[in-house]
């Protein structure tokens, strides 16, 4: 698993599926792999990533802040669960950027 919060980083690992919101799309990717691999990246590839910062202050981007306080208030949440509040805490946060997910296989996101 990896995580991008970076500007343009949709795509960041070229992995051949995008969850779409209600299914997996499958991009022409060649170079499948039999790796189990997920990218969390903090926009989609033609759109920028926010800077934020923590409740310390400490400087750090939007999606990876929020990832952090989504995962340290739900420590083990499904998929759908850690991508509803993740979004939902950026926009709660004033930020327009979507936290997106892929993957190189797609899976039963409900898990």
């Amino acid at each position: 698993t990896a995580v991008m919060d970076c500007c343009h980083s949709g795509t960041g690992l070229d992995l051949p599926y995008t969850w779409m919101g209600h299914g997996w799309k499958e991009e022409t990717n060649p170079y499948h792999s039999v790796a189990d691999v997920q990218l969390f990246s903090g926009c989609a590839d033609d759109d920028t990533s926010a800077d934020a910062s923590s409740a310390y202050g400490a400087p750090g981007g939007a999606m990876t802040t929020a990832f952090c306080d989504v995962l340290q208030s739900n420590p083990c949440p499904s998929y759908p669960e850690l991508m509803d509040q993740l979004n939902r805490l950026l926009r709660r946060r004033g930020f327009s950027q979507h936290a997106q997910l892929t993957s190189s296989q797609s899976f039963d996101f409900s898990r």
